[in-house]
Order: C-alpha cells, then sequence, then structure tokens
C-alpha cells in the first residue's frame, strides 16, 4: 500500500510546480518552455509533475487563474476596516505597491503580461479573463456606489466607466514597469491618489 500523501504536502508540490512554470514563462515564454523545463526547475521527476498536470497548458491556465485571483483578493479586502474613500483608495493602491515592488514577484509580472497577448487566441485563457475583470469591475463599481452614496465621488459620474477607468490607472503599471524597469513605484502611485482624490490640481 502506497502511504497516503497530505493535503498540505499535495499544495506544497503543485505551488512548487507553479513556480518553476512562472520562472521558466518569464525566461522563455508559454511557447519555448517544454514540460521538461519545468520538471527540471522543480527539481521534481516527470512522474511528479505529470500527477499534479497533465500537461503544459493546464499549468498555464492554473497560472492565470492565480494571477487574477491575486488581483482580486486586494479588492476583497478593501472595504474591511476602511471607510472613508482615501482609506480605501490607500489600502487599494499599497496592496498593488507591495506586488510590484517585490523582487519576487516579477516573475509573475511578467508572466502576466505575457498572458495579454496569449488571451487573445486561447479561448480557455480568454475566459479565464474575462471572469477575472468582471469581477474586479463589479467590486470596483460597488466602491464607487458607495462613495456616490457617502458623497464623495460626483453622483452624475457612470459608475461603471469610472470602475474601469480605476482599473485601468492600476493595471497599465506593470506593462509600463516592464518596460522601464526605473519606473518609480512610490511617485506613480502618489500621483494616482493624487488625481482619484481631487488633489491632482491646484484650488
Amino acid at each position: 500500500m502506497s502511504p497516503k500523501v497530505s493535503e498540505e504536502h499535495q499544495t506544497q508540490r503543485r505551488d512548487q510546480i507553479v513556480q518553476a512554470a512562472i520562472t521558466c514563462f518569464a525566461k522563455k515564454g508559454f511557447h519555448k518552455t517544454s514540460m521538461k523545463d519545468i520538471c527540471h526547475a522543480a527539481d521534481l521527476s516527470p512522474g511528479a509533475v505529470y500527477s499534479y498536470f497533465k500537461n503544459k497548458e493546464e499549468i498555464i491556465e492554473t497560472v492565470y487563474e492565480i494571477c487574477g485571483q491575486e488581483n482580486i483578493s486586494i479588492f476583497d479586502q478593501t472595504q474591511e476596516g476602511h471607510h472613508s474613500m482615501r482609506e480605501q483608495v490607500e489600502f487599494n493602491l499599497d496592496g498593488f505597491k507591495k506586488i510590484l515592488m517585490d523582487k519576487n514577484a516579477q516573475p509573475w509580472i511578467k508572466a502576466e503580461q505575457i498572458f495579454r497577448s496569449e488571451v487573445l487566441t486561447n479561448d480557455t485563457l480568454m475566459n479565464i479573463a474575462k471572469g477575472n475583470y468582471q469581477t474586479i469591475i463589479k467590486e470596483l463599481n460597488q466602491l464607487v456606489r458607495t462613495w456616490q452614496q457617502q458623497g464623495e465621488v460626483n453622483p452624475e459620474l457612470d459608475t461603471r466607466a469610472t470602475a474601469q477607468l480605476l482599473f485601468s490607472l492600476v493595471h497599465d503599471i506593470s506593462y509600463q514597469k516592464i518596460h522601464d524597469p526605473k519606473l518609480d513605484i512610490e511617485a506613480y502611485f502618489k500621483s494616482a491618489i493624487a488625481i482619484i482624490m481631487g488633489d491632482f490640481k491646484l484650488k
């Protein structure tokens, strides 16, 4: 009888494979990365890797889902213990700032940019992307409605359009960071807060 593997061990092993795949994707891209590359990076036998993922495409889908869930989790926490618009905006942006400034997160950021082009020709990834996008816009839309009710945002603004604009302020910085490694993230988010909170223009 083969020994039982704990759920914690399974989760750790799965995370190990995913992290190895991210490292490979960031270096070589999806199409040039082979399962052999992933096995080598994970320091695992092909049998061990295939026991968790049936092929590279399944790993890619899992990685993309994780990227989306990480972003969504920040929005989920925004309203917990933060009441004013400024508190919520600063908390939200601080979450993304920490990710962008984390050296360990750089392969994930680069891989996420690769996904942007991949979703155009991959229906499965496109469906995941649409689901993640709609969830985030829904969260932001609700935040904007709340701010309007609190008298902090112009009630005449379309909440969904405003949510989409706020989304683009954060979503596009990772794209810029790839092309400009020296981009000042602290300064970027300081300006973003100023724009959102109405501090951008002198009175």
